[in-house]
């Protein structure tokens, strides 16, 4: 018998396949460029944004301890100008604050709104 000296045909990546890997569901990539949109619009300039990537190794906490109320969000950032500034913003709403019981993860409910004018709400 002749053995058949044909290749295996491979077809090219697709685009989001190249930028996400082959594995990453369109629920995925949606969200990935809405993150990319929202740190753009956070720091306004392509400079200080970088792409958006998965947390390898992240799991979900099983359980979260109620840890009180928010009120203000306060964090140092070189956003906008590259200038070390601290931001705070204050919360409008009444908002819970939920710490993962490993420590790993710190939810805010509801959440806040990362809009063009920074975070609001």
């Amino acid at each position: 018998m002749k053995k058949s000296s044909r290749k295996k045909i491979t077809k090219n990546p697709s685009p989001g396949e190249r930028k996400h890997g082959p594995h990453a569901t369109a629920d995925q990539r949606k969200a990935a460029a809405l993150a990319l949109k929202k740190a753009r619009d956070f720091y306004g300039t392509d400079e200080l944004t970088t792409e958006p990537r998965p947390l390898k190794g992240y799991r979900m906490p099983d359980a979260f301890v109620d840890l009180g109320d928010v009120i203000a969000l306060e964090y140092d950032s070189e956003k906008f100008d590259g200038e070390q500034r601290i931001y705070r913003h204050e919360a409008t709403q009444k908002r819970r604050l939920l710490m993962s019981v490993d420590g790993s993860t710190l939810i805010v409910w509801p959440p806040f709104k990362l809009t063009k004018r920074g975070i609001e709400g």
